[in-house]
C-alpha cells in the first residue's frame, strides 16, 4: 500500500474514536488509532441492545461503499481497516511541532502475553489467585489479574493488569508455550509528520459509590445501569441466565432511579446527562424481554427527557403495551426490606404523598462523571486548529451524538488545514482505479499458506499429507508451508512468495492463527489482496482439534475443503468502475444546507446551493437572540463570497437520474431549467413552526405561539406596558398524536423567555405548565436558574392538560398543581403556547431522491444511532430540520456531519462495483419488475432501451430483498448462486 501524504492521530478507540478513524481512513488519510486500555470499543461491548431498534449496530459505521478494503466485521470485536494502524495500551507522551507537522511521541505498555506464541486457551486464567472487581461488568463480577479484555471475542489475546499483578508465577507456569512474559515493559514510538489530532477520550460515568447514593456498594442488590445490562448479557458474569446478585434469586421487580449523578447541585453535578432516560426505557424493555414479559419494572424520575424525533412514541409502547410504570417522584432513600435480599423504595410522588415500594433490584441510572481536563501538551494546540477534541465540553452523548461530533470533528479538521480531498494518493488494496488489480479480477487461481507452528504447542498436524491432498484438490492451487520458529519474522518468506504467486485468492491454513492474523491481514492487504478474497482456516477449534494433541488429516480436510470451495467460487467484480464527480448539490440553504455547503466547498468541492425561497439563511432570521443568530449570519456571508459555491434561490430540482458518484438533473428557476451533474446530493429542506388548534389557539389576540410571543418581548416597547401575570403552556399539540415528537426547542425557548419577562417585570407572576422540562446536556443550568427567580412551574399529565377560557376579555387558565394539591385559576395578559416545529413538504422531493419519509414527514436515516446524516441512498445525506427536530446549533453541527459524509464519497476518483451485489440472469427474468419496486436502496432501474432489469453495482448493498421477491430466481446475490452454496454445503458434509 503506497502511503498517503497526510497522517492523523486519533487518541481514544471508543465509539467517537473509531467513527472519527474509519472517517479519515475513508478519506484517502493514513490514521493511527491509539487507545490506552486493553481493547477497542469503548462502552459498546458492554452494550448488546440500543435504542430505537433494541439491536446491535456498531458495524454500521463500516463503509457502505467499496467495502473490500476493510473487514466487514464486528466492530465490538476489532476494526481492520487498510489505512488504519490500531495501538492499544498506548499514551500520547509529548507532540511538539507545528499545525500539519506534528512529532507524536507515543508509549506502550506491553500486555505480558506473547501474541504470536499464545493459544487462547486461557490455562493462564484458570490459574491466576488473584480476584479483583471486573471493570467490564461494572463491577457484577470478578475477574482475574489476568483476563480476556472481551468475553465476547473468541480471538481476544489475554492480558495482564499490572497493577493487580503480584507476579506469583502461577500463569506462567500453567501456559504450555511459554507466552508469559512478567516483566512489564515500555516502548517508545516517534510517529511523524502528524498532520493533525483528534482527541476522542470519552466521558466518564458518575460512580455512585463516592457519595453513598443509595446503598450503592453496600446493597450488593443496588447496580449501576452498565451493570445490570451486563447482568443480562450472554457474555455477562452469568452467561445469559441472569440472576441477582446477591443470592442468584431470580429477578422479577426492578426499579431505575433517574438522575443518579446528575440535577443535583448538592454534589455539584446540576447538568442533566442526556442518555439516561432512554437508557431507563430500553433497559425496562430488555428486562421484560429477557427476564419474561411478567417481570414488574419501574421508572422513578423527575422528567422524562424523550426529546427528538422517535423517543417519545418508544416511551409511549414501554408504557402502554409493555407495562413498564413510570412514577414521577422524588427518592428518598433505598433500605433493606422485610426479606433478605429485598430492597424498600421510600419516596414522594407527584401529588406529594409518601409511597414505598419493594423489588428485587434497584438499578442506578448514573449519568456524566467528572470530565478529565486535556493533558496541557494537547491543551496548549487546540486553538491551533489541529487538535480537535470529541465530547468532553459537550458533557455525556448518547450514540448519535457521539457519531455526529466525530464526522464533525474530522470535517472542522480538514477544513482548518486546508486539505483538499483529492490532494492526496488513495492506498492502493486492490479499489478501481489500480491496474494492478486486473490478476484479481481474473477466474480463481488459490495460494494456498499453511503455517507450520513448529515450536507452539498448539495441536499438530500432518503438514505433508495435508499438502498432498490439497495439491490434489480440482482447481488451479499452488501450496506453500511457512515454519514458523519461535515466532520468527515471516516478512522475507511471506514477501517472497507473495511476489512470485500467481495466485488471486489467498487461502491461509494453520493449527494457530490467531497471533499472526492482524500482521497477515496487512501484508496480504499490500499485495493486493482485500478481505473477500483471503480464507481463513485454523485447526485448532473445539470441532477439529476436539482437545487432542494430534489433528487427523480427515478431520483437517473438511474445513479446509470448506474454505477452498468458497474461495473458488469468487468471482471477479462485476462491472466497470464508475466515475465519480467532484461535486455536491444541497438542497435547502438554512443553518444546516449553508453549513454543508461551507465545508464542502473550504475542500475544494463544488457546491450548487439550491433554496425554494428568495433568499437564503431558512429560519436563521428568525432567532430574535443576537448570540444564536451570529454564527448562521457568518455562514450567509461566507456562502455568498465562496468560489466554490453556486447560489440558486428561487428554485426547486426539476428532475434527477443517475447513481453515488454521478447524478444528473436540473434545477428550475424562473420558468427556467438549469442542468446540473453532481456526485452527491444533501437533504437540507428544514422546518417552520407547526400550526395547532391547541388551547384556541389563534381565537384570542393574547395567546400567541412561543415564537411570536419571543418577539413581543425583545420588543423595546413591551417593558412600557404593564404585565401582571404570563402563563406558558409546553407541549402545545405536541407529543401526542398525530404529532407525537418533542421539538428540542421549546422548553428552551420558554425558559429564556420567561428570564426575560422576569428581568422585564421583577413582581409579575410567572408560570409554566410542563408535561417534562426538555433541557438536556447544558441547558438544565438555564432551568436551574430559571427555578431561583421565582418562576413557578406546575406539572400536568397529557390526559388532564389545564384549561384555557376567556371571561371577557380576559383569557383564563385553570389548571392543578400537584405540589401545592391545590387548584390554580389564573388571569393572564399573555398566554404563550409552545407549538413545536414540522418539516417543510418534501414527499415529491424525496421520490426523486429514492429516500424514504416517515409518518410525520422527516427524511429516514439510514440508521438512527449509526448513520444519522446517511440515507438508505448511498449518494444522497440529510441534515437539520429535514430530518428531526434540533436546535439551531445542532443544525450547523448535523450540517457538517453530512458534509463529511459526502465527502468520504466525493474524494474517489473512482468507484469499484461491488462483489455482493446482484446479479440478473436475463434469461429467465419475466420483467415483473417486482425488484425493482421492492430495492430499499434504489439500485435496481429498468435500462430504457431494452426494457430488461439492470442492478448498479455500486449502490447494490447485498441485502437480498430483490431475491426473496423475484418468482423465477433471475437475481443471484453475488457468488451465491445455488451452486455455489450446494457445493460449500456438500464440501462441509463430506
Amino acid at each position: 500500500m503506497e502511503k498517503t501524504k497526510s497522517q492523523f492521530l486519533v487518541l481514544g478507540a471508543g465509539v467517537g474514536g473509531i467513527c472519527s478513524a474509519i472517517d479519515l481512513a475513508e478519506t484517502g488519510y493514513s490514521v493511527t488509532l491509539v487507545e490506552k486500555g486493553p481493547r477497542t470499543g469503548g462502552i459498546m461491548p458492554q452494550l448488546d441492545h440500543q435504542f430505537p431498534d433494541d439491536h446491535c449496530g456498531m458495524c454500521r459505521m463500516l463503509p457502505m461503499v467499496d467495502r473490500e478494503p476493510g473487514a466487514q466485521t464486528c466492530l465490538k470485536r476489532g476494526l481492520s481497516h487498510p489505512n488504519i494502524r490500531i495501538l492499544t495500551h498506548t499514551t500520547l507522551t509529548d507532540l511538539s511541532g507545528n499545525p500539519g507537522d506534528y512529532t507524536a511521541v507515543l508509549t506502550s505498555v506491553s500486555r505480558g502475553v506473547d501474541a504470536l506464541r499464545c493459544t487462547r486457551c486461557m490455562a493462564c486464567i484458570d490459574v491466576c489467585p488473584v480476584s479483583v472487581l471486573d471493570a467490564f461488568n461494572d463491577r457484577a463480577g470478578d475477574r482475574n489479574a489476568i483476563y480476556q479484555p472481551f468475553f465476547g471475542n473468541p480471538e481476544a489475546l489475554p492480558t495482564i493488569d499490572w497493577d493487580n499483578c503480584t507476579r506469583c508465577g502461577e500463569c506462567a507456569q500453567a501456559c504450555p508455550n511459554s507466552a508469559i512474559d512478567l516483566e512489564r515493559v515500555e516502548l517508545t514510538e516517534s510517529v511523524a509528520p502528524v498532520s493533525g489530532v483528534i482527541v476522542a477520550g470519552g466521558n466518564p460515568l458518575y460512580d455512585p459509590a463516592v457519595t453513598d447514593l443509595y446503598g450503592y456498594g453496600v446493597l450488593p442488590n443496588v447496580v449501576t445501569a452498565t451493570a445490570f445490562e451486563r447482568i443480562l448479557s450472554g457474555s455477562g458474569p452469568f452467561r445469559g441466565q441472569p440472576v441477582r446478585p446477591s443470592d442468584g434469586h431470580p429477578i422479577r421487580r426492578v426499579a431505575w432511579i433517574q438522575c443518579v449523578g446528575s440535577r443535583n447541585v448538592m454534589i455539584g453535578a446540576g447538568h442533566c446527562s442526556s442518555t439516561c432516560c432512554m437508557f431507563a426505557v430500553k433497559e425496562a424493555l430488555l428486562a421484560k424481554k429477557t427476564l419474561g414479559s411478567d417481570t414488574d419494572t419501574t421508572i422513578f424520575y423527575m422528567d422524562m427527557r424523550t426529546y427528538g424525533r422517535d423517543s417519545q412514541r418508544y416511551r409511549d409502547r414501554a408504557e402502554e403495551e409493555s407495562g413498564v410504570r413510570f412514577i414521577r417522584c422524588r427518592i428518598h432513600s433505598v433500605d433493606p426490606a422485610d426479606d433478605p435480599g429485598d430492597l424498600k423504595l421510600t419516596y414522594l410522588d407527584d401529588l406529594g404523598q409518601p409511597g414505598e415500594a419493594t423489588f428485587d433490584m434497584v438499578v442506578l441510572s448514573t449519568g456524566a462523571g467528572v470530565q478529565k481536563e486535556l493533558p496541557p501538551l494537547l491543551a496548549d494546540k487546540t486553538d491551533q486548529g489541529a487538535v480537535v477534541t470529541i465530547g468532553p465540553e459537550a458533557g455525556l452523548q448518547d450514540i448519535r451524538e457521539t457519531v455526529l461530533r466525530a464526522h464533525g470533528a474530522v470535517s472542522s479538521l480538514l477544513e482548518k488545514l486546508n486539505m483538499d480531498s483529492r490532494a492526496k494518493t488513495i492506498p492502493k488494496t486492490g479499489r478501481a482505479g489500480d491496474k494492478s488489480v486486473n490478476r484479481f479480477m481474473q477466474q480463481p487461481v488459490i495460494q494456498v499458506l499453511v503455517l507450520d507452528n513448529g515450536v507452539v504447542k498448539a495441536p499438530q498436524v500432518e503438514w505433508p499429507a495435508i499438502e498432498g491432498r490439497l495439491e490434489r484438490s480440482p482447481g488451479n492451487i499452488f501450496v506453500n508451508r511457512l515454519s514458523i520458529i519461535d515466532g520468527k519474522d515471516l516478512s522475507l518468506e511471506l514477501e517472497t512468495v507473495l511476489k512470485e504467486t500467481r495466485g488471486n485468492r489467498l487461502l491461509v491454513v494453520s493449527n494457530h492463527i490467531a497471533g499472526y492474523r492482524a500482521t497477515l491481514t496487512k501484508r496480504f492487504e499490500e499485495a493486493g489482496f482485500s478481505a473477500p478474497l483471503v480464507e481463513w482456516v485454523d485447526l485448532n477449534r473445539n470441532d477439529v482439534s476436539m482437545g487432542t494433541e494430534t489433528i487427523q488429516p480427515d478431520a483437517a480436510m473438511k474445513p479446509i475443503q470448506v474454505a477452498l470451495m468458497r474461495l473458488l467460487h469468487k468471482r471477479p467484480s462485476r462491472g466497470m468502475a464508475q466515475v465519480v464527480e467532484n461535486s455536491a448539490l444541497v438542497i435547502g440553504a438554512g443553518p444546516a444546507g449553508l453549513s454543508a455547503a461551507v465545508s464542502l466547498a473550504e475542500q475544494g468541492v463544488v457546491v450548487h446551493l439550491v433554496e425554494k425561497e428568495i433568499s437564503i439563511g431558512g429560519n436563521g432570521p428568525r432567532i430574535q437572540d443576537e448570540h444564536q443568530r451570529r454564527p448562521i449570519d457568518q455562514l450567509i456571508v461566507r456562502a455568498k463570497g465562496h468560489p466554490n459555491i453556486s447560489i440558486h434561490t428561487g428554485a426547486t430540482l426539476g428532475a434527477l437520474s443517475g447513481r453515488p458518484g454521478h447524478f444528473e438533473g436540473w434545477v428550475v428557476k424562473e420558468n427556467m431549467e438549469i442542468p446540473l451533474s453532481f456526485g452527491a446530493a444533501i437533504i437540507a429542506t428544514g422546518g417552520t413552526p407547526a400550526i395547532t388548534e391547541a388551547y384556541g389557539m389563534g381565537k384570542h389576540p393574547p395567546l400567541v405561539s412561543h415564537f411570536d410571543f419571543e418577539k413581543k418581548v425583545l420588543d423595546p416597547r413591551f417593558a412600557e406596558d404593564t404585565l401582571n401575570t404570563v402563563v406558558m403552556i409546553q407541549c402545545a399539540g405536541s407529543r401526542e398524536e398525530p404529532r407525537n415528537y418533542c421539538s428540542r426547542t421549546c422548553c428552551v425557548k420558554a425558559l429564556d423567555n420567561a428570564l426575560r419577562v422576569r428581568q422585564l417585570f421583577p413582581h409579575a407572576r410567572i408560570v409554566i405548565f410542563y408535561r417534562d422540562i426538555m433541557t438536556y446536556g447544558k441547558s438544565e443550568e438555564l432551568y436551574a436558574k430559571a427555578r431561583t427567580r421565582r418562576i413557578r412551574f406546575i406539572p400536568f399529565n397529557k390526559s388532564k392538560p389545564p384549561v384555557v377560557r376567556t371571561e371577557g376579555d380576559t383569557v383564563v387558565v385553570d389548571g392543578f398543581d400537584p405540589v401545592m394539591g391545590e387548584a390554580v385559576h389564573l388571569k393572564a395578559d399573555w398566554v404563550s403556547l409552545a407549538v413545536g416545529m414540522v418539516p417543510k413538504p418534501i414527499h415529491d422531493l424525496c421520490r426523486l431522491l429514492e429516500v424514504p419519509v416517515t409518518p410525520d414527514g422527516f427524511v429516514h436515516e439510514a440508521d438512527a444511532k449509526w448513520r444519522p446524516v446517511d440515507t438508505i441512498n448511498p449518494g444522497v445525506f440529510v441534515c437539520g430540520l429535514a430530518k428531526g427536530p434540533l436546535r439551531a446549533d445542532e443544525a450547523v453541527a448535523e450540517g457538517t456531519a453530512a458534509a463529511l459524509r459526502a465527502l468520504r464519497l466525493l474524494n474517489r476518483t473512482e468507484l469499484a462495483p461491488q462483489r455482493h451485489s446482484a446479479v440478473v440472469r436475463h434469461a429467465i427474468c419475466s420483467r415483473c419488475y417486482l425488484c425493482v419496486d421492492s430495492c430499499p436502496y434504489g439500485a435496481r432501474f429498468v435500462e430504457p432501451v431494452l426494457g430488461q432489469v439492470e442492478v448498479d453495482p455500486v449502490a447494490c448493498q447485498g441485502c437480498g430483498t430483490c431475491a426473496s421477491v423475484c418468482p423465477n430466481s433471475a437475481t443471484v446475490m453475488g457468488e451465491n448462486e445455488d451452486f455455489t452454496v450446494m457445493n460449500v454445503i456438500e464440501a462441509a458434509l463430506m
